[in-house]
């Protein structure tokens, strides 16, 4: 049997690998080949002998990957985490930079955008399905493994967190033929690293990321939030879907405004309806103007260009506009940025 686990990084596919090999073992092939490759190409150059079962797993797998996925010439499992924590993740357990683990991630996505799900067991990191039991019965039945209730407890157990944690905690006293030393320390039975579980928690980009970059990980994989059913946190309406009075231009992008009556708004609208909840805006200016936000004409929050402010939404069927006004000097503006705060909704 062919399995091939896919998915985006820190969607627990290491996890999945594992529950994998311990399942096609049961049938009583104590040798299951496994290993991470992008094409299938690589995984037969490095094919030496027949060998029953195989596994392979790939964050970016290529077309001839996709290919059989899709076909349903194998059996395909994905995982799948929120972009946001997924970059997290990499930033954490490997130490690097946000840029290059936002490159990672989207260039993972970017080769699932395509997969047909119809041959793909898909599983959701914020099911939390490695915690459960039931996902591991869940995995045997899709492969047609036979897996008494007793081996499904025992493979649980084997991969649980804690069980996981113990193993690692014990990587230095290890012998080096049970290790697979690069970059960074993993054992080499199972693929966890050192770091591989700092802290599984759904939604902790909050803590960790700057609205900056919660707003480029969702301009750069938006489409990954349709597709998977992700909830963005932060928009940003641009500034040609806003009216603007007489004394403000549009040019591309930007909106330019001149000096005027300090009490004149010149930008209003667009008129929009949110969810219920507390949000948080910014308006995209450079220069120096006053803002507000109103609803039915009446202000709800105001605050210096530049400064984020926040407002509650009680009402989702009243639109909303956020307002600049002239005051003394020329200020451009570009937008405002929408994030959506934790507690709302």
């Amino acid at each position: 049997m062919l399995v091939l686990n896919v998915g985006v990084e820190g969607s627990a596919s290491t996890w999945v690998d594992n529950v994998v090999k311990s399942l096609l073992k049961l049938n009583g092939s104590e040798e299951v080949t496994a290993g991470y490759v992008s094409e299938m190409k690589t995984a037969a150059q490095n094919h030496q002998r027949r060998v029953e079962n195989a596994i392979l797993k790939s964050h970016q797998p290529k077309n001839d990957f996709l290919f059989m996925m899709d076909v349903g010439a194998a059996k395909s499992i994905l995982t799948i985490r929120d972009p946001r924590d997924s970059v997290v993740s990499l930033m954490q357990r490997f130490d690097r930079p946000f840029e290059n683990c936002l490159r990672d991630v989207a260039r993972s996505l970017s080769y699932l955008d395509d997969v047909d799900f119809k041959n793909v067991l898909l599983l959701r990191y914020e099911d939390r399905f490695f915690e459960k039991i039931e996902t591991v019965g869940l995995i045997a039945e899709y492969l047609g493994t036979a897996a008494s209730g007793e081996q499904i407890g025992e493979i649980f157990e084997r991969y649980s967190a804690a069980a996981v944690r113990g193993l690692l905690s014990q990587l230095s006293d290890l012998p080096i033929q049970e290790l697979d030393v690069g970059e960074h320390v993993a054992h080499r039975g199972t693929g966890f690293f050192a770091r591989h579980i700092i802290d599984s928690r759904s939604g902790r980009y909050r803590e960790v990321l700057t609205l900056g970059q919660i707003h480029q990980i969702e301009s750069v994989i938006g489409h990954a939030y349709d597709r998977y059913g992700y909830e963005r946190v932060c928009s940003v309406i641009p500034a040609e879907c806003f009216p603007y009075g007489q004394q403000g231009q549009l040019s591309g992008d930007i909106c330019y405004v001149t000096p005027g009556d300090r009490n004149s708004i010149v930008i209003y609208g667009p008129y929009i309806n949110l969810p219920r909840g507390r949000w948080s805006v910014r308006f995209r200016i450079q220069g120096n103007c006053r803002v507000d936000v109103a609803e039915n004409g009446a202000q709800i929050a105001a605050a210096g260009c530049g400064d984020r402010m926040e407002f509650e939404v009680t009402d989702p069927s009243v639109a909303l506009e956020f307002r600049t006004y002239a005051d003394e000097g020329p200020y451009s503006f570009a937008g405002v940025e929408l994030t959506r705060l934790a507690n709302g909704g």
